[in-house]
């Protein structure tokens, strides 16, 4: 770095913040507590690595996908159903398809900085990067953004190539299509990196390789009607992605997709985290933009172009549906730190360096509070099944398919709390009993967080209902026997 960078910004202290964080995020790995999508999205896998198509015991019960699902994320699941035939199912097993996904990333910025920026910047958008929790936590969860991330910057990193010269430009030109078309069978928000690329390309004046992009990546997206097509199941995949309650309570119409612009905003406010990190994006933004050659980057047009698409496919607000655009908002934070400050006085300096490096603290925080409230899940599993007869049908939280599933049919609360909209329309006790009863349920398993969602009075259940009992009563959870 520069000589006259802030003392707070010496390479010696930023190397050493970063070995802090990374001590940190691999620290927090060891007994992971499961996430529910680990075990929302990675019951699919399950069933595609064992019975080679996709569908949900989970989910059997109100939204009825035990014989087959046609609308999930194709590679994830892909992917996952990978890691299960190559090492068994686990928890931890699903969980390292998205580290695998950010070691691979961290390969593709090195060598996107290697070439474009430099050693300093690799370093710093690392720091950034890793001091934003929510990414912290998400490299070891089972979801699609983590992959998501590694697919679109690798698109970005040979569309830029191919702006700006390569010796095999038809080839990496296509090779960004490709990815951008992965990407969207990763998550389908990631149609943003199709529409990104395609846009970029046509500021650029290239509109016949912006033309052979958008076609080659979209052919890819279309693999995503692949399984339905073959069993001739098209009507279905359209009938689940338009009735499935997910989708339908958070997009409840078109026109929520541009209205919703107006309150995007929310996303990059959402908590301490994001404003800390919005915080810091804008202030080293508007260094950058003085200082620097930023506005001639491509890395700005491609930016807000993701940012201005994600807006309008994903109206829900979520932070995390953002993880995909991290990276590139990490790089402009890195590029106004490490070639705009020399230049933007001391005040403006000081003013960045304490919010990077209150940025890095929240982060590490929030990796602390990982370890601190990790379990070991199949564990806890294993103690909460000895209390049910073997090979009984049980209704339950998410999490209890590790490592339970492969020893027992396992149906899932979840889609009982999706149709009381959490708790606004609450189902009593006795209904839902008796309709998991009806579908083959012995015994429930439910937890204190369940119990949140169910909408009961005082969020309790009595000992003893019509069609239950209780049997078994610990710090989190109580199962019940059914009849």
């Amino acid at each position: 770095m520069p000589p006259e960078l802030p003392r707070g910004l010496d390479p010696r202290l930023v190397q050493a913040g970063l070995l802090v964080l990374a001590g940190l995020a691999l620290a927090s790995l060891y007994h992971r507590s499961c996430y529910i999508d680990d075990a929302w999205l990675g019951e699919r896998a399950y069933w595609l690595a064992r019975e080679g198509v996709v569908r949900s015991e989970l989910f059997r019960g109100p939204l009825d996908y035990g014989e087959r699902m046609f609308v999930f994320h194709k590679l994830l699941a892909l992917t996952g159903a990978t890691f299960i035939r190559l090492f068994g199912w686990s928890l931890y097993v699903l969980k390292s398809v998205s580290l695998v996904s950010f070691f691979a990333f961290l390969g593709l910025l090195w060598r996107y900085c290697r070439r474009f920026e430099s050693k300093d910047v690799f370093v710093l958008t690392t720091l950034v990067l890793l001091g934003h929790g929510l990414l912290g936590s998400r490299i070891f969860v089972y979801r699609p953004e983590v992959m998501l991330m590694a697919l679109g910057f690798g698109c970005f990193f040979l569309l830029r190539s191919f702006l700006e010269g390569t010796e095999w430009p038809r080839a990496t030109l296509a090779g960004g299509a490709v990815l951008a078309g992965l990407g969207a069978l990763a998550h389908l928000n990631g149609l943003m990196f199709i529409a990104a690329g395609t846009l970029l390309l046509l500021l650029r004046r290239r509109p016949g390789p912006a033309a052979v992009f958008a076609v080659l990546a979209s052919s890819v997206t279309a693999l995503y009607f692949a399984d339905a097509a073959l069993a001739g199941a098209v009507p279905t995949l359209w009938r689940q992605l338009l009735t499935d309650p997910m989708l339908v309570q958070r997009i409840p119409d078109a026109g929520s997709h541009f209205t919703g612009l107006l309150s995007e905003h929310q996303r990059y406010f959402h908590s301490r985290g994001e404003i800390l990190f919005s915080l810091l994006l804008l202030g080293a933004g508007v260094v950058a933009a003085r200082f620097t050659r930023l506005r001639a980057n491509p890395l700005v047009p491609f930016t807000v172009a993701l940012a201005v698409s994600l807006a309008l496919l994903s109206p829900e607000r979520h932070a995390h549906y953002a993880i995909p655009l991290f990276p590139y908002l990490a790089l402009i934070v890195a590029d106004g730190l490490a070639h705009g400050l020399p230049r933007a006085g001391r005040v403006a300096g000081a003013v960045l360096v304490v919010l990077l490096w209150i940025h890095v603290a929240h982060g590490a925080a929030q990796l602390g509070q990982i370890i601190a409230t990790n379990e070991d899940t199949a564990t806890r599993n294993r103690a909460l099944a000895a209390h049910i007869r073997p090979g009984a049908t049980v209704v339950a939280t998410l999490p209890f398919v590790f490592d339970e599933i492969e020893s027992r049919t396992v149906h899932g609360l979840e889609p009982y709390w999706i149709r009381s909209g959490y708790g606004r329309a609450p189902i009593p006790p006795d209904a839902l009993f008796a309709d998991a009863h009806r579908r083959g349920a012995r015994y429930a398993i439910l937890s204190h967080e369940d119990l949140k969602f169910s909408g009961w009075p005082g969020a309790t259940l009595p000992r003893s209902g019509a069609n239950y009992r209780q049997i078994h009563r610990d710090d989190d959870h109580l199962i019940l026997e059914l009849f």
